[in-house]
This record gives structure tokens, sequence and C-alpha cells, in this order.
């Protein structure tokens, strides 16, 4: 992917996570963005960092569940997104709590 297009595609994060919000609201109980994108330090090796929080499960089991419908629905653009899927009583531990201190709560 083109550098230019990559890093519009980013600073356009919120079309993105838009975009697979039905299937994030599936899995999980919370959702945060964090990183480069919400602190306005996008490069051209940036992603967008999502958080989901689920209640229960296994989170490698949903993670692998939450990737397969994204990528079906993004196309090749899924790698602009980094997701990482925790369970709600872990969410307060590093390294999550370090990555809510500056995210945007999106549900």
């Amino acid at each position: 992917m083109e550098p230019v297009r990559r890093i519009k595609l980013l600073r356009d994060w919120r079309s993105l996570v838009n975009a697979v919000l039905p299937i994030l609201r599936r899995y999980g109980v919370e959702c945060y963005v964090f990183g480069s994108v919400i602190t306005g330090r996008i490069t051209g090796s940036s992603d967008v960092d999502v958080l989901l929080v689920i209640s229960d499960g296994d989170p490698l089991e949903v993670k692998v569940k939450v990737l397969e419908e994204v990528e079906d629905r993004l196309g090749d653009v899924v790698h602009l997104l980094d997701i990482k899927v925790v369970n709600a009583r872990d969410k307060g531990k590093p390294p999550y709590a370090w990555f809510l201190r500056n995210a945007i709560r999106i549900f």
C-alpha cells in the first residue's frame, strides 16, 4: 500500500472502526482505540490500535473469530487494524492499563 494512502486511511480511523463496529459489538462489552492515531503521531508504519474487552471466554479464541470477520469486511486494508482482546477483569493490568491512559472509548 502506498504510504500516502495508508496515512490517509489512518487519519480517517473512525471510518475503519465504524465499518467493523457491528462485529466488535457482537463480541465485546467495551471497545477502545488508542495509540498513534489518537495521539496524532501517525507514521507510515502506524496502525489503528483497538482494545476489545470481553466479559468472559478465551481472548485468543475471540480474537481469531473477530479477525476472520473483520478481514471479510475490510479486505485488503485489514492490516491497518491491530485488535487486542482482553477479559474485563484484566483490563486494569499492564499493559492494558497503559493502553487505556490515552484511549478513546468507542462503546
